[in-house]
């Protein structure tokens, strides 16, 4: 049984490896820490600016780039449920 969520297994590779490639994306290359501070902006975005919480649901669509992940680990990291 495994008691860890997504967005805390993602917390644990960042401080393993902050500075190794997480998404290589057309001539871009996101390191782990600049996924972690991404989504950690998107978190405090939508969680102060929108007043979204813990079981709140939204929908994201959006083109296939890193953005897109980033977006909903952010908001996962904030108990938001996101509709793919």
């Amino acid at each position: 049984k495994y008691d860890i969520t997504a967005s805390q297994r993602f917390r644990h590779l960042v401080k393993k490896h902050p500075h190794k490639p997480c998404f290589l994306f057309e001539d871009q290359v996101w390191t782990f820490q600049q996924v972690e501070d991404y989504s950690n902006k998107i978190a405090y975005l939508f969680q102060k600016r929108f007043g979204l919480t813990n079981g709140d649901c939204v929908s994201l669509i959006m083109e296939n780039r890193p953005e897109y992940v980033c977006i909903w680990l952010g908001l996962s990291k904030i108990g938001v449920i996101t509709a793919l």
